[in-house]
Parts: structure tokens; C-alpha cells; sequence
């Protein structure tokens, strides 16, 4: 996705979690927000009518909310992206682990749970 059009991309959970390793961060967390929009998008009320998921360079800028809700939800959803989202997988290093489970940790107040 090279060019600035936002394109319809069909987002996994697995995909949402990797494009949230390359967040950066900055803006608190609406877990209330969240929730809403996982709840719409599981009763298929979720309309994509806002902003795009929006990378810029390798970082993501906006969408952040959409992306937890997706993985809350448990299913893929088609959003509209612009800019490029990281080519590469998901750095499964446990210093990158780590890294994603303290911020996961400083939005949600703890640290995730394996499911089994």
C-alpha cells in the first residue's frame, strides 16, 4: 500500500496484535470504547465510517481502539487502512514479548492471560 488512497483490508485478531506491536503509544487507552465497538462489531452494527487505520512509515498512528476491539472480538473485520502496515511478522523475541506485554500491561492495568 504505497499509495495514500486507504484501501479495505480484512484485519485478524493475529494481525490486529501485530500491527499493535508497531503502536506508538501515546495516547491513553478507552477500554469503555473498546468494548463498544467490539460489542458492535459482534452484533454486526460496526460501520467503518471514520478515519482509516492509518500507518505512518512502520508506525501506526490511528486506530489503535479498532484493532484492540477486533482482537476482543475474536474474528476478522474488513477496515479501510492507509499508509503500510509492517511487512515483517511479529517479533517473537521475549525481549519484543516483554516489551509488548508492559505496555499491555500500563493500557489494561495488568498483564494478559494465556488462554488455554
Amino acid at each position: 500500500m504505497t499509495d495514500s488512497l486507504p484501501k479495505p483490508v480484512s484485519i485478524s485478531p493475529a494481525i490486529a496484535w501485530q500491527w499493535l506491536a508497531f503502536a506508538d503509544h501515546r495516547n491513553p487507552i478507552s477500554w469503555h470504547h473498546v468494548a463498544c465497538l467490539s460489542d458492535a462489531m459482534r452484533n454486526g452494527a460496526f460501520h467503518n465510517r471514520g478515519a482509516p487505520i492509518q500507518f505512518e512509515g512502520q508506525t501506526l498512528a490511528n486506530g489503535h481502539h479498532r484493532l484492540l476491539a477486533v482482537t476482543r472480538y475474536g474474528s476478522p473485520v474488513t477496515m479501510l487502512v492507509s499508509g503500510d502496515p509492517p511487512k515483517k511478522e511479529f517479533d517473537s523475541r521475549p525481549s519484543a514479548i516483554v516489551k509488548l506485554a508492559s505496555w499491555f500491561k500500563a493500557v489494561w492495568g495488568r498483564k494478559p492471560r494465556a488462554r488455554v
